[in-house]
């Protein structure tokens, strides 16, 4: 694990920015709620949580320099005739030739077809990473999603789909930038500051 992360930091300089595509998923479920709240002085805080029925869905989405892309929610966990079918219908429209697409290494990832189906859009084949969150950017995106929807605690499963797509037309272009140079990916460019005007 340690040489496949070494050798994966040294070729990073070697990747196009422009034209990386990460995929990942990520899990929601209709029982997300913050962990602390504030109440004023002297008052107790409730919230309802719903502790034994809950709804889960999976959010599996490609992350470009420009922004997110071919995002889908599906209901329960992600196999490997799901992966297929989101790579055959949903990610490959969206590539463009010469990108690169980088996967992690679930098992899902690695069923038939679905490196067919990427090098037949795209130049490049789809690429494995160590399993590693920081060379992964759109694990940032997918950490500041869920604390959107711990806040937003949506209790029903087309309510938590709608707070998920609010919620990640947020990231902008510009913080999908700032993700991949965070990440190492893209070095030229200037991260953003919340510094005010001179």
């Amino acid at each position: 694990m340690k040489a496949a992360r070494e050798d994966w930091f040294a070729r990073q300089d070697t990747l196009d920015a422009d034209r990386l595509v990460f995929i990942d998923e990520t899990a929601a479920a209709t029982n997300m709620a913050r962990g602390y709240v504030w109440a004023p002085s002297g008052q107790r805080c409730r919230i309802a949580v719903p502790q034994g029925h809950y709804k889960t869905t999976t959010v599996t989405a490609a992350l470009r320099g420009d922004g997110l892309c071919a995002v889908n929610l599906a209901d329960g966990a992600t196999n490997g005739s799901r992966f297929r079918a989101y790579v055959t219908d949903t990610l490959a429209p969206v590539l463009r030739h010469g990108d690169t697409v980088i996967l992690d290494n679930l098992g899902a990832h690695k069923v038939a077809e679905v490196r067919e189906a990427i090098e037949g859009r795209a130049r490049n084949s789809s690429t494995s990473r160590p399993n590693s969150p920081d060379f992964n950017p759109i694990e940032q995106i997918f950490a500041k999603l869920k604390r959107l929807l711990l806040t937003r605690a949506a209790r029903t499963l087309p309510d938590l789909c709608a707070a998920i797509r609010q919620a990640l037309a947020r990231f902008t272009a510009h913080e999908c930038r700032n993700c991949l140079a965070a990440a190492g990916y893209a070095d030229d460019v200037a991260i953003a500051t919340n510094s005010g005007p001179a």
